[in-house]
């Protein structure tokens, strides 16, 4: 008896990991657009497909009203929103005078891949006033690690 509850507790294990495999989602915690008359120049991020197939990737944004906005610039993608295997894209969120949050969220392509991790990302501000005083800093998705 002890046995098969053995058994079906590991097959079940395993089962339920491979339910989740194949997609994924990471939270932007934060994004910042260019100040009205200041030099900034808005939040940038970096994605990349760590796998060896091409991911569909749907990115979210909100202000802090909770309205969908979306990226100011983006360069990598391919067909609309396909993330081609082992690239990055690059996109700049810089809408003036606005902050908020992110959903970065990806699935395989072929529903015959069943990655369990796909993509890691990582962002960064950069902050320039008018008196030519520099910050930056960096925004952690998924506090670095693939998701």
């Amino acid at each position: 008896m002890k046995q098969l509850a053995y058994l079906l507790s590991v097959t079940l294990f395993f089962l339920s990991t491979q339910s989740f495999a194949g997609q994924g989602k990471a939270y932007v915690p934060y994004w910042k657009g260019q100040a009205s008359g200041s030099g900034s120049n808005g939040t940038k991020l970096w994605i990349s497909n760590i796998t060896n197939h091409t991911v569909t990737v749907d990115l979210t944004f909100y202000d802090s009203d909770g309205n969908e906005v979306s990226p100011t610039f983006s360069d990598g993608f391919v067909n609309g929103n396909q993330l081609a295997p082992k690239t990055t894209v690059h996109l700049k969120i810089d809408h003036a005078d606005k902050f908020g949050h992110g959903l970065i969220s990806w699935s395989n392509t072929n529903a015959n891949d069943d990655d369990a991790v796909a993509l890691i990302a990582h962002g960064n501000r950069t902050e320039v006033s008018t008196t030519y005083r520099f910050g930056a800093y960096g925004i952690s998705i998924n506090n670095g690690l693939p998701f």
